[in-house]
Formats: structure tokens, sequence, C-alpha cells
């Protein structure tokens, strides 16, 4: 799995990297992964989370920033993960 860095025209840091069928170990019952099932380039960046669908480029390691960005650019955003359901601690009573 490779694994680059670049930062795009906003001055954002992107981490990229491609995640293969046979990495993936997980079965979800994500409704998109079937999408994704040949694998997918990932895009994180502080803020955002993309996935770009197999097939892409085999060289993208090998790209410049700018191609990079271009493939990000195109990658829809990744849905996001539910968060786990927080008890709500108001309803405590704090004198005991």
């Amino acid at each position: 799995m490779a694994v680059r860095q670049f930062t795009d025209s906003r001055g954002v840091l992107w981490t990229v990297w491609d995640v293969r069928p046979d990495h993936m170990a997980a079965v979800t019952n994500e409704p998109s992964i079937f999408e994704f099932s040949a694998g997918w380039l990932a895009f994180e960046s502080a803020t955002e989370k993309r996935r770009l669908p197999a097939p892409y480029p085999r060289e993208w390691p090998d790209f410049p920033s700018t191609r990079l960005e271009a493939l990000c650019r195109g990658a829809p955003a990744a849905p996001q993960r539910r968060a786990r359901e927080q008890r709500d601690d108001t309803s405590r009573d704090v004198s005991e």
C-alpha cells in the first residue's frame, strides 16, 4: 500500500493511500460499498475524507501534486461514520 501527502492549491494538506480488495477484511452493510468493491484511493485532510473508486491510475504515487489534487476533487466525499449515541448526562442529579 502506497501512501503520499500533498498540499493542494488552497494550502490544505492531504494524505492519500490506496485501499485494495486484498486488504479489506471487514464486511459492511453500507449500501454504497459495492461501488468500492474493487478498491479505492482514500484522500484525507484535517476536515474532509474522500474516496475515488477503482479503477484509478496505477501510477498515482508518482503523480505531481496538481494531478493528485485533480483526482481528489473528482472523488466523492466519504460517508461520515455515525457517532456513538451519547448518554444524556444532564438528566443526572448533580447532588448524588
